[in-house]
């Protein structure tokens, strides 16, 4: 009985710690993919945020092809992380996108509107050996997989006879 009691504490309590998958209704269909390319990794958001993982999506781009903004709001970083140059958009109600492997002239405090261009994907090592940029959402501090915020894709299957 006793075991049994402390397992499911565990599960309540790990449950209430663990990063929320649901968004409000309000945030899914809110971003658009910043580069048209494939999506060459996946998002593996480890939890604890301390473990091992890969935190956003890597969608290719060759360099000097142009990135868009997959959100409005407003710059609020523009920067080197490592390797990788990139820019953080603040989207509001403590959502943050961010954009790394880009070569941008956009300022902190700049407005800036979903789909607009950002900047030129540049040479970076983030996928190894192929030409890719990094997208990464944040929402409370904590990594969320960027595809939530997408439009769901809808497939028509063709009639069968």
């Amino acid at each position: 009985m006793f075991k049994r009691l402390i397992c499911i504490i565990a599960v309540l309590v790990s449950a209430a710690l663990a990063p929320s998958a649901a968004l409000s209704v309000d945030q899914k269909g809110t971003a658009v993919l910043p580069a048209s390319g494939v999506w060459l990794r996946l998002p593996v958001i480890p939890w604890p945020n301390w473990k091992a993982g890969h935190r956003g999506l890597d969608i290719q781009a060759p360099p000097d092809s142009e990135v868009f903004a997959p959100t409005t709001g407003q710059i609020t970083w523009n920067g080197r992380i490592g390797k990788s140059f990139g820019i953080t958009i603040d989207a509001g109600s403590n959502i943050k996108h961010t954009v790394t492997g880009i070569d941008s002239e956009l300022k902190v405090g700049q407005k800036v509107w979903r789909g607009q261009f950002i900047g030129w994907a540049i040479v970076n090592q983030h996928c190894e050996n192929l030409d890719c940029i990094h997208w990464s959402v944040r929402q409370n501090g904590r990594y969320i997989d960027p595809r939530w915020l997408l439009k769901p894709i809808i497939y028509r299957l063709p009639k069968t006879d």
